[in-house]
C-alpha cells in the first residue's frame, strides 16, 4: 500500500505528530510537500489548473486543493494502482495496519476499478447507502450524499484519472474546496463512485481532543470566513425555497447515522 500524507516542509510539530502516529501502528508512509500561498503556488496554478486562477476560494484553500490534486497526478503518473492520502492531522484507529499495509481486504470487491474508499469520521450524519460490504472488523458502504473532509481517503489510479478530468472541465465558478468536490459534487452528480469505511480509520485531532486540540486547522478558519460572506449573500436569494428544503432535510436526518472512529 502506498501512503501519502499531505503536510508542509517546514511544519515540524505536525510532522513529528504523524511519525509518531504511524510509528505506533507499524506503517509505511511518504510525506508530500503541501503547497502554500507563494509563487510556486502560482506556478503551478497557472501550469497544471489555470482554471482555479479565478476560483473564488481563498490563497489558502487554493493551496491546499493544489495540494492534493498536484498528488492525484502524482498517483497517476506513478501508475499507482491505488494510493493513499492523508492530511497532517490525523488520529488513526485500531487495527489500522490491517488496512493500510495491503490492499487484500477490497481487491476483492466488485468496486476495484474506479472508487474512492473515505476512511474518516466527520462530525455529520450520513446515510447508509447500497451495497455494503463486510471487511475484517469494519464494513464499507456507499455513498449517495454529501459527507465532506478530505483527511483520509484510497483512490484507485481510474478515479483519480477520473476526478482529474472532471476538475480540468470545471470553470472557476464552479471550483468549490477539494473535499466539496470530491464527496459532494462529484457523488450528487453520480460522476465518482465513493464508498464509506464503518467505523472510520481515522479522524482529525481537532475533532477527536476538541477543546484541547493542539493542531488547530488554519484551513477550516480561513473557510470560515469565505462561507459566511457566499451565505449572507444566497440567503436574500433562497427564501421561496426554504420550505421544501427543510422537509427534505427532516427526513433525511431520520436516516441519517454518524460514522464513528475506533
Amino acid at each position: 500500500m502506498v501512503n501519502y500524507v499531505i503536510s508542509l516542509k517546514d511544519s515540524e510539530k505536525r510532522r513529528q505528530h504523524i511519525i509518531s502516529e504511524f510509528k505506533i501502528h507499524n506503517i509505511d508512509f511518504a510525506f508530500f510537500d503541501a503547497l502554500y500561498p507563494s509563487e510556486i503556488l502560482n506556478e503551478h496554478i497557472n501550469n497544471y489548473l489555470p482554471n482555479l486562477k479565478e476560483s473564488s476560494l481563498t490563497e489558502v484553500e487554493k493551496a491546499c486543493f493544489m495540494s492534493h490534486y498536484m498528488l492525484l497526478l502524482k498517483g497517476i503518473n506513478e501508475n499507482y494502482d491505488y494510493f493513499t492520502i492523508f492530511e497532517d492531522d490525523i488520529i488513526l484507529g485500531e487495527n489500522s495496519n490491517k488496512y493500510l499495509n495491503n490492499y487484500d481486504w477490497f481487491e476483492h470487491l466488485d468496486v476495484r476499478k474506479e472508487f474512492i474508499i473515505k476512511l474518516e469520521s466527520f462530525p455529520k450524519k450520513v446515510i447508509k447507502g447500497t451495497p455494503r460490504y463486510s471487511v475484517l472488523d469494519r464494513e464499507i458502504f456507499k455513498l449517495n450524499r454529501s459527507y465532506v473532509g478530505a483527511a483520509g481517503y484510497i483512490i484507485s489510479k481510474r478515479a483519480a484519472v477520473k476526478a482529474v478530468e472532471l476538475i480540468k472541465q470545471l470553470p472557476p465558478n464552479s471550483l468549490d474546496a477539494i473535499d466539496e468536490l470530491l464527496f459532494n459534487h462529484f457523488i450528487l452528480n453520480k460522476e465518482l463512485t465513493v464508498f464509506q469505511l464503518n467505523p472510520a480509520l481515522c479522524i482529525q485531532e481537532r475533532f477527536y481532543n476538541n477543546e484541547v486540540s493542539v493542531l488547530p486547522s488554519y484551513l477550516e478558519t480561513d473557510r470560515a470566513i469565505r462561507l459566511k460572506k457566499i451565505g449572507e449573500y444566497r440567503k436574500k436569494k433562497n427564501i421561496l425555497n426554504s420550505i421544501a428544503k427543510e422537509f427534505r432535510r427532516f427526513v433525511e436526518k431520520i436516516r441519517r447515522r454518524t460514522v464513528e472512529f475506533k
